[in-house]
């Protein structure tokens, strides 16, 4: 390949890796909005006759998410892409159990449990484990890497430590519940690793779309087996409809899309945005006023984001 051709090439795929940040990105700044929105439901519907089960507001959220993306398959007549689920059946549900219904419960539990940015933080710390566990299939294990996702991390302890007075006590719930968001980040990370092959061969809306459906399906199935008390007071509807369309098939969307650009270990990292994105939300919606702590943590990240995604922008492609 003559040299103009190369340099082509190479700056084709640098236009790719900044459109997967941007993708990435974005969607992590939606998912920020599920957290305060899954608070509020459980602080103000603490004393409704019937309770707030976590399960039902996973599983309202995914149904809403499904239904969104099936109606956008069916408008762009891509419906029957959908028949990957049945020709690779335990791909699609090892997805749905993992990032849909296994994270999509616990992240709601952490929410009843502890406050929003506390579950945002440590939900959204899965990069570390993105990282490590990407080791184990292939993915490079830069220094600047490791450093992104310490400094990252750093920045969103220091976002945690400085809104201690607004995070509650750290009795047994808070405990329990920071315990419930880190599981949540393993099963976050584990499907963002998980889907990337899957991204790439079948595309973002697809792939989201076989995740997102058997899960709806899985979850709605566990809470009528088991009888879950189900709240369907209409502010819970709207707000989850909200949280199903915007920070589910949207961002899912977007995620995947990023995967198909990024190496999962480069997109992962993305996530700090998400907590510095909730606790904005949780002054106006939980009365959880952001602090100076809160720009000093958001350049600590801005900082982690840049070390992690530093040495993709850079890297050549694999051919050209």
């Amino acid at each position: 390949m003559s040299g103009q051709g190369a340099r082509e090439a190479v700056s084709h795929a640098d236009r790719g890796k900044r459109k997967g940040l941007l993708f990435g990105a974005a969607a992590c700044l939606l998912w920020s909005a599920t957290f305060p929105c899954l608070r509020w439901i459980f602080t103000h519907h603490a004393g409704d006759a019937v309770k707030v089960d976590p399960l039902v507001l996973a599983c309202l959220r995914y149904v809403f998410g499904g239904v969104t993306l099936l109606v956008i398959l069916l408008c762009r007549g891509r419906v029957r892409e959908l028949a990957v689920v049945q020709r690779e059946p335990w791909t699609f549900l090892f997805l749905a159990a993992t990032g849909v219904a296994g994270m999509g419960v616990l992240v709601a539990l952490a929410n009843e449990l502890t406050k929003s940015i506390t579950a945002a933080v440590l939900m959204n710390a899965n990069p570390v484990l993105i990282v490590l566990l990407g080791a184990f299939v292939g993915e490079r294990l830069t220094v600047g890497r490791l450093g992104g996702v310490a400094v990252g991390l750093a920045g969103c302890l220091l976002v945690v430590v400085g809104n201690a007075p607004l995070a509650g006590s750290h009795g047994p719930g808070d405990l329990l519940g920071c315990a419930v968001a880190l599981i949540g980040a393993l099963c976050w990370a584990v499907y963002t690793l998980a889907s990337k092959s899957v991204v790439r061969a079948h595309g973002g809306l697809v792939t989201t779309s076989a995740a997102i459906l058997p899960g709806a399906v899985l979850l709605s199935l566990v809470v009528v087996v088991f009888h879950r008390p189900v709240n369907l007071h209409p502010d819970i509807l709207l707000i989850m409809a909200f949280v199903g369309l915007v920070p589910t098939a949207l961002a899912f969307t977007l995620w995947n899309a990023a995967l198909n650009y990024l190496d999962a270990g480069a997109a992962g990292p993305l996530q700090y945005l998400s907590p510095v994105g909730a606790m904005i939300l949780a002054g106006p919606t939980l009365g959880e006023v952001p602090t100076g702590s809160l720009l000093a943590g958001l350049a600590l990240i801005a900082s982690g984001i840049m070390l992690c995604t530093r040495d993709e922008l850079r890297r050549q492609p694999d051919r050209v």
